[in-house]
């Protein structure tokens, strides 16, 4: 690691003890609880300060801890584990014959944004093309109503069941249904919580953390000089994907920023710290890192949708948009309401926008364009297309996804004002970049 100072390292850390205590002190029921070990460590860390210790550890320690954390924490998912855990013995409902033609039940949480209805249509014109039987069912964000979808599919003999979760716990019980069953499922989107250890193939799906981590970094490095006040507007609050995009943003910042001030260790140290930031904002409403200039000073919940975004920033501006220059959303949809809620408010030029996803053809040109800071991918139709690829090759070219890893991401990339133009589909009728070719995703082993 970059060698620190003791009072650089001390400085630094005094700041984060309280964080370090307020972050383990409470936060979300997904959250989980700390083990009398890790109760120990953090009592420590907090007596000697986190940089402190992170000083003190090798990087195989810190990356440890970072491992840990994700096992706790959704807003962490995209982080993946260097030593995964075998998959093979875990009953997947695989192998399964199926039938002809095949038949795909599919429950998706919305349609309430475009990236939503994408994921619908390149699903279900894909599974044409290969002379599937899609019934794809829309579950409205209802729990019950997903669960429900999920029993009808079971009845119906389907093949094969994709679920994107309306909620990341409450589907493992669906899951498992369906297993019992005979039938293997694959989740798209979110990934459900890693602590229901949901038998699933994989969830297929943009790596949320890693996506936003990417963004923050570049826009950390727009702000060079300058401290950072930002809001953050997530889609929903115990949704895996909402929260680890935005946290990822989060972490790229705190990268930028640390770099910026000298005091930059390891990806896996601004991560580690990122969690820590986050798990007392969602507790306290807040949080600051003053000693790199990084103050969250709120945040609203955006719905993943253009009005939801204009909901969800309006209060925060009314109460702190005099003193904002950022505000994060983890879709560009709501960065759209954001836009025209600090247009209303007649501070247009003075709070930068930006995201992690998802290159829509509108955003990469609001990007070229200056209006927007930056963005990264998460493509409806790639979503959509490349699950049914999938279920192709398990099903007729002989892949084997039965050591799958429990998410299984697609390449993440982050659109800025240097690169956005070059990324615009030429396709005047598409709504997102190009999709890449497929590729199968990597087994464990």
């Amino acid at each position: 690691m970059k060698n620190v100072t003791r009072r650089e390292a001390l400085g630094l850390g005094a700041g984060f003890a309280s964080l370090w205590l307020a972050a383990c002190g409470g936060g979300a029921a997904d959250s989980g609880t700390a083990e009398p070990a890790a109760e120990a460590e953090t009592a420590e860390a907090a007596a000697d300060g986190i940089l402190a210790t992170i000083q003190g550890m090798s990087d195989a320690d810190v990356t440890a801890a970072l491992i840990a954390a994700t096992n706790e924490h959704i807003n962490l998912s995209g982080i993946v584990d260097p030593n995964q855990a075998d998959r093979s013995d875990i009953a997947k409902g695989w192998p399964h014959t199926p039938g002809t033609p095949v038949k795909i039940g599919w429950t998706e949480m919305s349609q309430a944004n475009p990236w939503f209805v994408a994921v619908k249509n390149s699903a279900e014109q894909t599974a044409k093309d290969y002379g599937y039987d899609i019934n794809f069912q829309i579950a409205e964000n209802d729990v019950s109503t997903q669960s429900g979808q999920v029993d009808n599919f079971i009845q119906l003999g389907c093949d094969v069941i994709v679920i994107d979760p309306c909620d990341v716990s409450a589907c493992a019980k669906d899951i498992e249904r369906a297993v019992e069953a005979g039938i293997p499922v694959i989740c798209i989107g979110s990934a459900p919580s890693k602590a229901t250890n949901a038998p699933i193939l994989t969830t297929l799906s943009d790596n949320a953390y890693e996506v936003g981590y990417a963004a923050g970094k570049y826009a950390g490095s727009t702000f060079k000089g300058t401290d950072i006040n930002m809001a953050c507007v997530p889609g929903q609050l115990g949704n895996t994907s909402a929260e680890a995009r935005v946290c990822g943003i989060v972490g790229g910042l705190i990268a930028a920023k640390m770099e910026e001030n000298g005091v930059f260790t390891t990806d896996d140290a601004a991560k580690y710290a990122s969690d820590l930031l986050w798990q007392t904002l969602k507790s306290a409403g807040k949080a600051d890192f003053p000693e790199i200039g990084l103050h969250i000073l709120a945040y609203g919940e955006g719905q993943w949708s253009e009005e939801g975004g204009l909901a969800a920033a309006e209060p925060i501006l009314t109460a702190n948009g005099s003193n904002l220059n950022l505000m994060v959303a983890d879709n560009e949809f709501q960065c759209f309401g954001i836009l025209r809620a600090i247009e209303n408010a007649g501070l247009t030029g003075k709070i930068q926008v930006g995201t992690c996803a998802d290159g829509t053809n509108v955003a990469l040109q609001r990007i070229a364009d200056g209006e927007m800071l930056m963005s990264g991918s998460w493509n409806g139709d790639q979503q959509g297309s490349w699950t049914i690829h999938f279920i192709h090759a398990m099903f007729e070219e002989g892949k084997d996804p039965n050591n799958l890893p429990f998410e299984s991401f697609f390449e993440p990339k982050t659109f800025t004002k240097e690169n956005a133009a070059d990324w615009i589909n030429s396709d005047p009728n598409a709504t997102f970049f190009a999709v890449p070719d497929f590729e199968f995703p990597k087994s464990i082993a």
